[in-house]
């Protein structure tokens, strides 16, 4: 009998939507085989599209059409991040077990910091995910900062009292991505040196795709050393 296939949650970032990450991120996923079952969530919140490649990879008619981009909160509320980690995990009870986690951009943002606030509040339940994929990620965003001063990112771990990430992660970003270029390594630094792997690529977009093959093959290692790592493999 086949054994179960490893179930990923895959969180679209800021201006995007489910399609454009499963278009994204299609090269990568075929690069690691059938052994995941993907699963594309969509964020509640409309909003124009991001200026990035994620445009580029849906037809015309569809750029041209209102509310077909999303966001996993609204920018203008503060209060909305902090709701966006509270649906991520009522969605997490009500859809099942996720052993692992793909986000891009801000979701990683939303992701990493749940992950912070879960182990400190309940340093001994289990954590919400086994292993956490961040493709060009944004660091975690402090929760008094959010509530009393809006969207401040940590800019490195010496300001903070936060605590590192308590699971495998791998950290993937581009070179070339000059958005994120200087963010992606925040968050690295806030994981845990022991359980995490980082690989910088040098495709011209966010997620290398099937054009930059040796990028796809990087980026698959530095995934599948996570999974390994977090389903417990030696």
């Amino acid at each position: 009998m086949a054994a179960p296939k490893i179930r990923v949650l895959c969180l679209h970032g800021h201006g995007s939507n489910s399609q454009a990450f499963e278009a994204e991120t299609a090269a990568l996923r075929h690069e690691l085989g059938d052994e995941f079952e993907w699963i594309f969530a969509q964020a509640p919140v409309p909003m124009q599209p991001g200026q990035w490649s994620t445009a580029a990879l849906l037809d015309e008619e569809i750029m041209r059409q209102p509310g077909k981009f999303y966001s996993p909160f609204d920018v203008n509320d503060s209060a909305s991040l902090l709701q966006a980690q509270e649906r991520l995990e009522e969605f997490v009870r009500q859809e099942g077990d996720f052993p692992l986690v793909v986000c891009e951009s801000i979701s990683a943002s939303i992701v990493a910091s749940l992950l912070q606030r879960r182990a400190e509040e309940k340093p001994d339940a289990p954590p919400l995910f086994k292993g956490a994929v961040f493709l060009a990620g944004y660091s975690p965003l402090d929760r008094d900062a959010i509530l009393n001063a809006g969207f401040d990112i940590l800019e490195n771990r010496a300001q903070s009292n936060i605590q590192s990430l308590p699971i495998p992660t791998a950290n993937i970003w581009g070179s070339k991505d000059a958005r994120h270029v200087d963010r992606s390594p925040l968050l690295a630094q806030l994981c845990n040196p022991a359980m995490n792997v980082n690989f910088v690529h040098n495709a011209d977009s966010m997620i290398p795709g099937a054009a930059d093959e040796e990028a796809v093959v990087g980026a698959a290692h530095a995934i599948q050393q996570t999974v390994d790592r977090a389903m417990c493999v030696c």
